[in-house]
């Protein structure tokens, strides 16, 4: 090839090579399957390790909270003994896990390390929270968790709450009414850990988004832009570039705030949780999914406008997708989270989707990166079985061990690298006959 012809294709090549990978690269791992009715869920990386918080509904409208840690490469699941929904998740520069949740009774509990802390009541007792309207934590440099939630079911005011961690006990207090019919809130700490909270105030029909700064010791109110109604907020800082806001307007289209522009990212939504971040080299990302729920999207925001990567989902779970949640691993990749039901009347899934994940070859139940005899008896002892939790011996991802995990079993079995080697089959015969027998 002339060599000037080889310098130009360099040239048009080299920003698609130094792009995040294709969507061939990215990798969806499911969390969890047949939910009764997925309420929220949230993640984050804590210690290294990728953390997944979901809650559900339950007899008591909330059912507990499960976290599930991502091993190398299964999950690690625990269920915590509060019934809590709209979970949310931080974590401190240490790498310990804080939590918050409501439950039907408008508590906010907090938690690090997985040990309750107990119920911090916001509010009076007779008024619960915006239904499914997750409390907005974040913890500062020192390891300090606060809370800002909207307080009763009439959108009516906003509660900051931090958590004294020599005395072991929370201070609230209601923020200014220039917050009124509040519609959504967001909170982070600034580069001096001074808390920054944002929420939407309605004046004259026109929602207003309102900057509290809290500057020696005293709350400080700001309005950085008019957002014409705004549902489904949320919010992020950087030293560099400020605060950012992501919010759907009232003609239901995704919009995201900047001191230096607004970008109107033209996507139809009502209220749909998205997710707003400042990646660890300041690059503005939102996490959303698509206008038919189908994938989960990527926007990178910058001056010279927005960039948009769909990316991979798992066609065994029934769309719609209709919420995100993003975080970024240990280098710097996001990390997308998302969820495909938002009702009381049909099952849900909750399924992360990121680079480099650790994935089970097909037919390995068991995790030790190759497919023998053991794989078929964990899949012979599960078989059947519909869970919340992946089983392992669910190779399809479609919530339920049957024959067609089998055949996927039946067709890696002696596998041990990323390319099946052929190998007699004998060893399963005698499983398949069992197998067909309890499929009658």
């Amino acid at each position: 090839m002339d060599r000037h012809l080889t310098g130009r294709l360099l040239l048009v090549l080299l920003p698609a090579l130094l792009a995040w990978p294709a969507s061939a690269d990215w990798v969806v791992r499911p969390v969890a399957l047949n939910l009764p009715a997925l309420v929220s869920a949230d993640v984050v990386v804590s210690g290294g390790q990728i953390v997944v918080g979901y809650s559900t509904t339950g007899d008591s409208r909330y059912a507990p909270t499960t976290l599930a840690r991502l091993g190398d490469p299964l999950w690690n699941y625990q269920q915590l003994n509060q019934n809590i929904g709209a979970t949310t998740l931080a974590t401190d520069p240490q790498g310990r896990l804080y939590m918050a949740g409501t439950n039907s009774q408008g508590i906010v509990y907090v938690g690090q390390d997985l040990g309750m802390w107990g119920g911090l009541q916001i509010g009076p007792t007779n008024q619960s929270f915006v239904p499914f309207a997750s409390p907005r934590l974040a913890v500062n440099s020192r390891g300090v968790p606060a809370i800002v939630t909207m307080s009763n079911a009439s959108y009516g005011s906003v509660v900051y709450s931090q958590f004294n961690v020599p005395t072991g006990t929370w201070a609230s207090e209601t923020l200014t009414t220039k917050f009124a019919n509040v519609f959504g809130c967001g909170l982070a700490f600034d580069e001096n850990d001074q808390p920054i909270v944002t929420a939407t105030a309605d004046a004259n029909q026109m929602t207003t988004l309102v900057t509290s700064r809290k500057v020696e010791g005293a709350w400080m109110n700001s309005t950085v832009g008019q957002a014409d109604m705004a549902w489904g907020m949320s919010m992020a800082y950087d030293h560099d570039r400020g605060v950012a806001v992501a919010y759907v307007n009232a003609a239901e289209t995704l919009c995201v705030w900047t001191a230096s522009q607004t970008y109107n990212l033209g996507v139809p939504r009502y209220m749909a949780p998205h997710s707003l971040a400042f990646d660890p080299s300041g690059q503005l990302i939102l996490a959303d999914t698509d206008p038919d729920g189908h994938h989960p999207v990527l926007t990178t925001m910058g001056p010279a406008g927005t960039s948009t990567q769909t990316l991979p989902a798992l066609p065994s779970i029934p769309s719609p997708w209709i919420f995100a949640s993003l975080a970024f691993d240990a280098q710097g990749r996001p990390l997308v989270l998302c969820g495909n039901q938002f009702s009381f009347n049909a099952p849900g899934a909750v399924a992360l989707v990121g680079q480099d994940l650790p994935v089970l070859m097909p037919g390995d139940a068991n995790g030790d990166d190759k497919v023998t005899f053991d794989d078929y008896l964990v899949l012979e002892a599960d078989f059947g079985r519909t869970s919340a939790t992946p089983d392992r011996a669910d190779f399809n991802m479609d919530g339920k061990v049957n024959f067609d995990d089998y055949l996927i079993l039946e067709a890696n079995f002696g596998r041990t690298t990323a390319v099946p080697e052929p190998v007699t089959m004998a060893i399963l015969a005698a499983g398949l006959g069992l197998l067909s027998r309890r499929r009658r």
